[in-house]
């Protein structure tokens, strides 16, 4: 029988080994073919022909649990993406070994060497174990196979372990050259984003959206400088026991402030950790976790164990294989959803509000989340400022059971035709100017810009977008990619024409409002609310621009932010708006969000819309009708785009055999197939 494993790209090998250890499934391998060496993870046993053999098991412990492939295999129907690459999208790189054909000195004494020849046997001894292929690319092919075949220089494969480094990435120039030097648009982006960041980690960037070829290429024209460092070596512990499914005791949705969030997972902690049972913690905002784990460590010390990407290589390394010492808190994102945490007890995810979708691959936090529960018998609770609608949909199907905390603030509601501050919000803000305030305004920047000339908001010429004016930066930019477009003047980039400035962003509020008031210490302002805060009046400015978006989810995010501004609020809650209907401002008022979100179901049944369906978008730069009504469905839309020379269709999928189909399809055509498309 041999091992089947699968490899980072999610394809499968079968492996010959010698039986040793008894139960390798979950285990990292190292293996080698013909032509590289590569790592796997153990998924089973098959029988067939062998295409490579196991080099070495280099862990103590399973990097993955049995539960874990069975997981895998759950989710690949329903994002049509193969079980292997799943289970690889959610490890961290760190465990992504290779080998490579290195290069060392073989003649003691360069005597004799021409000048060249010598300049590489030096350069090979103080870089002892270079890559050949960067020698080459280096010195030139000839020279240096000249240099091995007469054994002044020898080849040999090694096993490197690049990822295991602790990779820190900062800009080696001053911002203005960098972005000079950087040619592209997406590596203009990787600038901007490490002058924002001021260092980042291989990881960091990946999860950002950043390819290695863009990475590695800033880092070769000197725009970027690294440092490294290795791990420490990891300690003995038991190994793997098979998959054991337990009964599931239950999944929560807890509508809650962060305070009472927190407070809820301290006490599950200390009742799982006084059982010798362990707790899952997953975020899907950075600075809550950032902040959650602080609190956690003055309670749990050394249990408390951190899965993300801002952990050190070197460190996440050790942090994973902890995570099976007994009981302990494991608490990230993502990448710990797959750490191998033993005796789990609960699953707790944090802010559904939040970023819940994987930027890899698109899977969703929370399924994720509930089937890990269901794999593993462990209980699971979303604590939150408030649901989503799809989960709120959960609660009325029986998947999860909903426990309210009330909403304490006052609602009042403000119709604005245009203004920053009406009469009215001036007058209450005037009467409580002593107390806390947030300001929220979902706009960055100053404002929009309006051209006259062409009778229209002005938009990005690449992408469509509005554009934004910063009056603090003296830019106006756009906001989905700041490379798209950038300049100093207001202007049209269509006709050339001045634009004047429309409507305000949180740039122009804390302006006429510090105008009215003065500056205060206790006011804040922003652009989305912040969960882990309060404060006694919280005021949306603005929200209403959120509806202007095309997406069948404009409505809901626009309740969304609503709930989750209400939710900071201890006094008073205060709404400026010139779109909602008079009986949306009364339930607004009552705090009666569940009935908008009842209202936003019916519609979504009645026009057919997730969730009840799900969206999928097709891409080919071929015309697929005959293939898709034949293969998939006959009921589809589709749409030409010149500008992009690609073929669009949209379907909606009520069922696994339509998966089943799409599958297949993928597997056979050229296609780009977007799963959930908003």
């Amino acid at each position: 029988m041999l091992l089947k494993v699968v490899i980072p790209n999610g394809q499968t090998r079968l492996l010959e080994w010698d039986g040793n250890p008894e139960n390798p499934i979950g285990f990292r391998v190292l293996f080698r073919t013909k032509s590289s060496g590569l790592t796997g993870i153990v998924v089973g046993y098959q029988e067939g022909k062998p295409e490579g053999e196991v080099y070495s098991f280099p862990d103590k412990l399973p990097l993955i649990l049995p539960h874990h492939v069975e997981l895998a295999k759950d989710l690949s129907l329903h994002y049509l993406e193969p079980y292997g690459k799943i289970i690889w999208d959610f490890i961290p790189s760190v465990f992504d070994w290779y080998e490579e054909e290195v290069v060392s000195v073989a003649l003691k004494n360069p005597a004799g060497l021409d000048r060249r020849s010598k300049e590489v046997w030096e350069f090979v001894r103080k870089n002892e174990g270079i890559s050949y292929e960067k020698l080459k690319e280096k010195f030139g092919t000839e020279l240096v196979r000249l240099l091995v075949e007469h054994k002044i220089l020898k080849k040999e494969k090694k096993w490197v372990y690049p990822k295991v480094e602790e990779e820190i990435y900062s800009l080696a120039l001053p911002y203005e050259e960098a972005l000079r030097r950087a040619k592209t648009k997406r590596k203009k982006e990787l600038v901007e984003y490490l002058e924002w960041r001021r260092f980042a980690t291989k990881e960091e960037l990946q999860e950002a959206g950043f390819n290695l070829r863009t990475i590695k290429s800033l880092l070769d024209t000197g725009v970027l400088k690294l440092y490294r460092e290795y791990p420490r070596a990891l300690r003995s512990l038991p190994l793997s026991q098979g998959v054991v499914f337990k009964a599931q005791k239950g999944s929560f949705i807890f509508s809650l402030s962060y305070t009472d969030a927190l407070r809820r997972s301290i006490n599950l902690i200390q009742r799982n950790l006084s059982e010798g049972k362990s707790t899952l913690l997953l975020f899907t905002e950075r600075e809550e976790l950032f902040e959650a784990v602080e609190e956690l460590y003055s309670y749990f010390g050394d249990k408390v164990i951190e899965i993300s990407s801002r952990i050190a290589p070197k460190r996440l390394y050790e942090n994973w294989f902890r995570a099976q010492e007994g009981a302990v808190v494991v608490v990230g994102s993502f990448k710990a959803l797959f750490a191998p945490v033993r005796n789990l007890e609960s699953v707790i995810l944090f802010n559904e509000l939040g970023n819940t979708k994987f930027v890899k691959n698109g899977i969703d936090l929370r399924r994720v989340s509930y089937l890990l529960s269901k794999k593993t018998g462990a209980s699971l609770e979303f604590l939150t400022p408030f649901y989503t609608l799809e989960s709120y949909y959960g609660v009325k199907k029986g998947v999860f059971s909903l426990k309210e905390e009330d909403f304490e603030a006052e609602v009042e509601v403000f119709k604005r035709k245009g203004e920053v501050l009406t009469e009215e919000l001036y007058r209450a803000i005037k009467e409580r100017e002593n107390e806390s305030f947030l300001f929220l305004v979902n706009k960055t920047g100053y404002s929009y810009l309006f051209c006259p000339r062409c009778d229209e908001v002005v938009g990005c010429p690449e992408c469509g977008t509005f554009l934004t004016y910063s009056k603090e930066k003296g830019k106006v930019f756009c906001t989905k990619k700041a490379s798209h477009y950038r300049s100093t003047e207001k202007v049209c980039p269509r006709c050339g024409g001045e634009a004047q400035e429309l409507g305000f962003g949180i740039e122009k509020a804390k302006e006429v409002i510090e105008n009215l008031f003065g500056e205060k210490e206790n006011w804040k302002f922003a652009t989305f609310p912040d969960w882990k805060r309060s404060f006694d009046n919280v005021v949306v400015l603005n929200a209403d621009n959120i509806l202007s978006v095309p997406s069948y989810k404009s409505y809901e995010r626009f309740l969304e932010f609503i709930a989750h501004a209400l939710r900071s609020a201890k006094r008073r809650f205060y709404l400026q708006t010139s779109v909602l209907k008079n009986e949306e401002q009364e339930l607004v008022k009552n705090k009666n969000l569940r009935e908008l979100y009842e209202r936003e179901l019916a519609k979504r049944r009645e026009e057919e819309l997730p969730p009840f369906v799900r969206l999928v978008l097709i891409e080919s730069p071929e015309e697929i009708s005959e293939l898709l009504k034949t293969e998939v469905s006959e009921h589809f839309g589709r749409i030409y785009s010149y500008k992009e020379k690609v073929w669009r269709y949209l379907l909606k999928v009520r069922n696994k055999e339509t998966l089943r189909k799409l599958e297949r399809l993928k597997r056979n055509r050229n296609l780009r197939i977007v799963l959930d498309w908003e």
